[in-house]
Order: structure tokens, then C-alpha cells, then sequence
């Protein structure tokens, strides 16, 4: 997957007539996503995408990591004047996981941004996605995607390059490579919030009327016996914590949310391709980098595994089907 391939379904754009390429938190016109590929294999290198328009303002170059020897294809901005966001993509899709940590409020949420790259790295993940703007650093709440957040709010606007690189990796995951994946949104949450709960994990809603194991319990079991680490850890609709990413963008899109209709409809259900972890700062920095790398580790065999059973039943049930069709 290079950034040709994720870029595939291109910018969620407004109407043209509203575009504006210096516009400090939204999709730039030109979008770095939008380019027409050849999807059949990964390239070792991203070096010769052409940026078109958007030279001078993005860079895109492959680079080799010192400490694991793997190759990346990075996409960022030049200049703070873009605050658009960075993208990075493992060029080796053999050898890495189907997992995707994205950091929506990377300065607000203080080092998940720096987390996320140290689980790209820890965990062979596919990718690591960051805003590039302050959720706060636009003020204006009119007529702003969802009342009471700010425009600039990556996880809760439309107008911005995260949600397009967010959508970019759905799409090739879905209908590309037909593929299970996991999109890992990292956020903080104060000393006091949600009590004794260190970090909590949510599909995208409180609702866990599903009976059957998620990710999200996979995860929540991992790290509650996990021997570096003493915390609690909870999961959505079992604990006294409502950070459940309902009105989260990025997951109700994954949750199959039309575009059309982000801003205001709350998902019917979950799928596990989304997953929010709200964390105290302790889990977010460098000391429990060791910690989460295992976590997921551990866990990703499970997500895959979880993967394969929900696909085979669902064949089963469309088996069913057919015989019930031919038999009336």
C-alpha cells in the first residue's frame, strides 16, 4: 500500500466554489490523496509520486528506519503555513499488520502523536496518520460540523486531510485488498476523568449488546494481566465512563456512516474496524511504550482469528440462504 494506493479515493472535498487552498484546516484543493494508481503491487519506494500542484507545500520520500531496518513512505507538509496533517506508510505489506494508529488531536492529547509513531514502529503497523492542526487553534463554532467542537477538531469536522487519509485506508482495506483491518484512534483524558479508569476502549458507541468477543475486549484483557502494568482498564458499557466516540467522525465513517451524513447520525452498529483508546498521560508516554507494543502484539493474532470466524459465519448464513431460495 504506498501513498498512491490509500490516496486512491482521494479528498473529501467541498463544492469547488468553496475550495480554498490556503484554507489553514481543511482539505487543500490539490490533495495529496487524490492521485490514480496501479493498485496490483507496492513499490520499495514512493520517491517518484508526483505531487503535482502541491509541490512546495507537501514532500513525499521513502525512509529507511535505523533501529528496525523497515522501509517507510512519508507524506508531510513543508510548512507549518499547511497544517494539513503527515502520513506514513510501511512499504512491506507482507510483513506488516493490517492496523492503522491514527492521532487526530496529537498536541491537545498530549504525546499520542509520538505514541503512534512508537507503535508504527513497535508493532509492524500498515500506518500511522496525525493531524495537522491544534483542535483548538480555530475557534469558531458556527456553523461548524457538530456544535460545541471546534472547527479545527480533527475528530469532528469534515473539512480536513485527516478524515480524507482516514477514508483513503478504509477504502483500500475494503475495496482493494478485501481485507480486515483496524483503525486505532489514540486520545488522552485528564487525571479525574472517568475515575480510576487509566485507559478505556470503545468500538464507536456504549451500546455492547453484541454477545460475542470484540477487539476491544481482546485488548482490555491483555492489558489487565499484563505484568508491567497495574491499571484498569475498561471497555465500552462496562464501567462508569461514557467516552464512548459516538459522535467520532472518522469512526462513524468506518462504522459505515454515509459521508453525506457524518456530522449528524449516529452509527447503527459497530463493525471492530474502529477502535478509540482514551488513555491517562502516563499511558501515553515513552515509559509504556513497551507496554502497548505487547498489548497489540498479543492481541493482533486474536483480531485475525476474530476476522476469520465472523467471515466464515457470514458465508455460512449466505449458504443457508441460498438453499432456503432453492428450496421454495
Amino acid at each position: 500500500m504506498d501513498m498512491m494506493t490509500i490516496g486512491h479515493i482521494g479528498c473529501f472535498r467541498r463544492p469547488e466554489s468553496e475550495q480554498n487552498e490556503n484554507n489553514a484546516h481543511g482539505c487543500p484543493e490539490d490533495c495529496p490523496l487524490d492521485h490514480d494508481s496501479d493498485r496490483r503491487s507496492p513499490p520499495s519506494s514512493c520517491d517518484s509520486i508526483d505531487l503535482r500542484s502541491l509541490k512546495g507545500k507537501y514532500r513525499i520520500g521513502t525512509f529507511v528506519d535505523g533501529d528496525n531496518g523497515r522501509s517507510y513512505c512519508i507524506l508531510a507538509t513543508t510548512s507549518i503555513l499547511y497544517p494539513w496533517g503527515n502520513i506514513i506508510v510501511d512499504l512491506d505489506a507482507s510483513s506488516s499488520k493490517n492496523l492503522s494508529f491514527d492521532c487526530p488531536h496529537p498536541k491537545f492529547d498530549a504525546e499520542t502523536g509520538e505514541q503512534g509513531i512508537r507503535l508504527l514502529k513497535g508493532t509492524r503497523a500498515r500506518s500511522w496518520i496525525v493531524a495537522g492542526s491544534h483542535r483548538m487553534s480555530n475557534n469558531n463554532i458556527e456553523g461548524t460540523c457538530q456544535p460545541h467542537h471546534y472547527f479545527s477538531d480533527a475528530a469532528h469536522s469534515v473539512e480536513n486531510c485527516f478524515l480524507a487519509a482516514v477514508a483513503a485506508v478504509k477504502f483500500y482495506y475494503e475495496s482493494v485488498v478485501h481485507q480486515d483491518y483496524t483503525s486505532v484512534q489514540l486520545h488522552g483524558m485528564a487525571k479525574n476523568t472517568c475515575g480510576s479508569i487509566d485507559t478505556f476502549f470503545s468500538h464507536g458507541s456504549c451500546d455492547r449488546s453484541k454477545e460475542e468477543e470484540e477487539k476491544i475486549d481482546i485488548l482490555q484483557s491483555i492489558a489487565t494481566v499484563h505484568p508491567l502494568d497495574k491499571g484498569k482498564h475498561a471497555v465500552a458499557g462496562s464501567d462508569d465512563c461514557k467516552l464512548c466516540a459516538s459522535t467520532n467522525i472518522q469512526g462513524r465513517l468506518i462504522n459505515g456512516v454515509t459521508r453525506n451524513s457524518l456530522c449528524d447520525t449516529v452509527a447503527k452498529s459497530t463493525n471492530g474496524k474502529f477502535i478509540q483508546i482514551e488513555q491517562k498521560r502516563e499511558y501515553r508516554q515513552e515509559s509504556a511504550a513497551q507496554f502497548w507494543n505487547n498489548v497489540f502484539n498479543e492481541a493482533y493474532p486474536r483480531f485475525v482469528a476474530l476476522a476469520s470466524a465472523s467471515n466464515a459465519q457470514k458465508t455460512s448464513d449466505i449458504s443457508y440462504q441460498d438453499q432456503d431460495c432453492a428450496a421454495s
